[in-house]
């Protein structure tokens, strides 16, 4: 999967003015850091997400913004429209503690946090423990990074490399 993070000029300049060739000159798998800086993009990921009819071909990540629910929620009405009801999540408190991203699932709450690191420490999955105000049951949680191997982070989350989450194959000729 490439990382992209719009916190790169260049890059951001190129989403803007071009979204669909920024999407064709980095295709999916994607992992787009700091993806408010460009919501003109939205409606690109959501034509290609609908075309593709494929999950995990996006990962967006980045600071909450509020004018950006709206696009997120182009992107889940697209899985909906596919009969998928994505139960997912993101939490930010007036605290500014964050979680990336939250599952739920079954009851459970499953929390990850998606890092460009290969050395993920335990800190930062220190806002995990903020979920337990919900009184819902909490999962396996885990970051999500570039190191190599699935490997123990304490007695409930993991590091899982981002190679772990997406089984990602180009079509067969």
């Amino acid at each position: 999967m490439e990382y992209i993070t719009l916190d790169d000029e260049v890059l951001r300049e190129q989403v803007k003015s071009d979204p669909k060739l920024f999407l064709e000159e980095h295709p999916a798998p994607l992992l787009i850091d700091e993806v408010q800086y460009a919501p003109n993009l939205f409606s690109y990921i959501k034509i290609n997400v609908d075309k593709e009819n494929k999950n995990g071909m996006y990962w967006l990540k980045g600071s909450q913004q509020f004018h950006l629910m709206k696009n997120v929620s182009e992107i889940i009405k697209a899985y909906n429209a596919r009969g998928i009801t994505p139960n997912l999540y993101y939490y930010r408190d007036k605290e500014k503690n964050e979680i990336d991203l939250i599952f739920y699932k079954n009851n459970k709450l499953y929390p990850l946090e998606i890092k460009k690191t290969a050395i993920p420490k335990k800190e930062m999955i220190k806002s995990f423990s903020k979920l337990e105000k919900t009184k819902k049951e909490i999962g396996t949680g885990g970051i999500i990074c570039f190191y190599d191997t699935l490997t123990k982070l304490d007695e409930k989350d993991y590091i899982i490399p981002v190679s772990n989450v997406i089984n990602y194959s180009e079509p067969q000729d």
